[in-house]
């Protein structure tokens, strides 16, 4: 996965002495893969000086290069990620050659490998993860322990040497890096492919799998969209939005390494199209084409692994054969929109989507909804996270609990979600809501973890009741970096307290949406 600056890469192809960067996703060559053979470094021969690129959500990248000075090569992440990161290097035939986990020399959490284990030239591997993925051999043995973690270490593990098989499961956060590298070549000659295309979604936390699924925002044409399906009851659901109809094409074939299934649906959920296996016979990818699209506009795509089906209430939208053909809605629940999924088999893992006649869902902020909530003071009565996502008149109503003193208020409620980056540009809170008294004073703040402090946004009195519409407060959040915490993490507190003279208890306080709107 990879989200880079242009202005960053385009010049880097060649600097003085044949220096060199690769570009995680150079020419078509998409997310790098997580197994041998990893994703090839291409170029002019001369020096490899660094590798650009970005970890996905549980993810793990892997590149062939070549050492051509065995004497002199070193490799690390140290000042090129803020992530805890893991290095691995492996031969041509994957089995393991050095590792490391913390810098041996300053001790940071990223990580340094150098020539001590590396006694020839000559092609390699050289895999990058965040603490704690580490490789693992067929017979499901580990190559190397897991520490010391300061030392860097050829294979020491029951599994040692290897050859690398797959890794171990462990949740771990997304986010860029770049490997700086001395004595490395790229791992085939020939002429440098352009950096990757603009127009690049990545998956952040994890796509939902029903409408309205995962907003993709941003300007211009939308290229591709990168992601992992993670389990047998994981599919992720887009947004996107098809501008040309007749170009319109979303491709897994090349880019992805497990059996995949991608569908279409319309705003309404509607299905549009599906595909199994790719119909010119490459294998057990998917693609879509244009045969089944009409008009453009706002479409939902979605992609499991083999057999995770779309459901409406009348039953499969599509039959589960042929494989081979794309094909239109043709099972028994074809008429009606998308309602759930059946589990699918196989494998999972990464994806890349490329895409071809679309354009970004949302041209501007995404917008973030609650993925999680806790009352400090107060309680629920009904509704909850679903209710607070968007403006629809559903709400999470709750009344107030005890309070000790004055200064506290009795309905205090705090709700968190997960943010694609930890840069954003602008951060703007999103609460509507209303009361069943008309003397509801309403406060709203953001939590900033630089001073671990929370930062009133607004104080409003009264918020609407009775025959009164909602009240709808769109508040900025300062320098908003600020306000995104470790994983990404972001949060706002909302707070009530009657004002005046109630003559009904308990009164309620009802939140209709509370969101954010964030742009990177």
């Amino acid at each position: 996965m990879w989200k880079l600056a242009l202005s960053i890469v385009c010049g880097l192809a060649v600097a003085a002495g044949h220096a060199y960067t690769w570009i995680e996703g150079s020419g078509s060559s998409g997310d790098a893969i997580g197994v041998l053979p990893g994703q090839d470094t291409i170029g002019n021969s001369g020096s490899l000086d660094a590798i650009q690129g970005a970890l996905e959500t549980d993810g793990i990248d892997v590149y062939r290069i070549s050492i051509s000075d065995e004497a002199a090569f070193s490799a690390t992440t140290v000042g090129g990620s803020g992530l805890d990161t893991q290095l691995f290097l492996f031969d041509e035939n994957g089995n393991g050659v050095t590792h490391n986990d913390d810098d041996p020399v300053g001790g940071s959490r990223q990580s340094r490998i150098t020539s001590t284990f590396v006694t020839q030239p000559g092609i390699y591997f050289i895999a990058i993860t965040h603490y704690n993925r580490d490789p693992k051999t067929a017979a499901d043995e580990l190559i190397w322990l897991n520490s010391p973690a300061n030392t860097e270490r050829s294979p020491d593990g029951p599994g040692a040497p290897g050859p690398l098989s797959f890794w171990t499961l462990e949740p771990t956060p997304a986010g860029p890096y770049t490997i700086a590298l001395t004595g490395a070549d790229v791992g085939t000659q020939g002429e440098p492919p352009p950096p990757p295309p603009v127009g690049i979604w990545n998956e952040f936390i994890d796509a939902p799998s029903l409408l309205p699924g995962q907003e993709t925002a941003g300007s211009g044409p939308l290229n591709m969209i990168v992601g992992s399906i993670s389990g047998s009851n994981d599919v992720d659901t887009f947004c996107i939005m098809i501008d040309n109809p007749a170009a319109f094409s979303a491709s897994l074939v090349g880019s992805v390494n497990f059996d995949t299934q991608l569908f279409l649906f319309k705003a309404d959920g509607i299905g549009v199209a599906f595909n199994d296996d790719e119909p010119n016979g490459t294998g057990v990818w998917s693609a879509l084409s244009s045969t089944f699209v009409t008009e453009p506009g706002i479409y939902y795509i979605s992609i499991s692994r083999w057999d995770a089906d779309a459901r409406s209430t009348g039953g499969d939208i599509w039959l589960d054969e042929p494989f081979n053909t794309e094909r239109a809605p043709d099972g028994p629940g074809a008429g009606s929109p998308l309602s759930s999924w059946t589990s699918g088999s196989g494998n999972v893992g990464n994806y890349t989507i490329n895409l071809t006649g679309t354009s970004f869902c949302v041209d501007g902020p995404i917008k973030l909804r609650p993925t999680s909530y806790h009352m400090n003071r107060g309680r629920v009565l009904s509704g909850a996270l679903p209710q607070v996502g968007n403006s629809d008149d559903t709400y999470m109503v709750m009344r107030p609990g005890p309070v000790f003193s004055n200064n506290q208020d009795p309905i205090e409620v705090v709700y968190e979600t997960t943010g694609p980056s930890n840069t954003p540009t602008e951060l703007t809170v999103v609460v509507e809501s209303r009361s069943s008294t008309s003397v509801t004073r309403q406060i709203v703040e953001a939590f900033n973890y630089s001073t671990s402090t929370w930062t009133r946004l607004d104080t409003f009195n009264p918020i609407g009741s009775g025959g009164d519409p909602d009240t709808v407060r769109t508040l900025d959040v300062p320098d908003p970096a600020q306000y995104v915490g470790p994983g990404n993490v972001i949060k706002m507190r909302i707070l009530y307290k009657t004002t005046g003279t109630i003559f009904v208890y308990p009164w309620t306080s009802s939140v209709d949406e509370a969101s954010w709107r964030f742009r990177g």
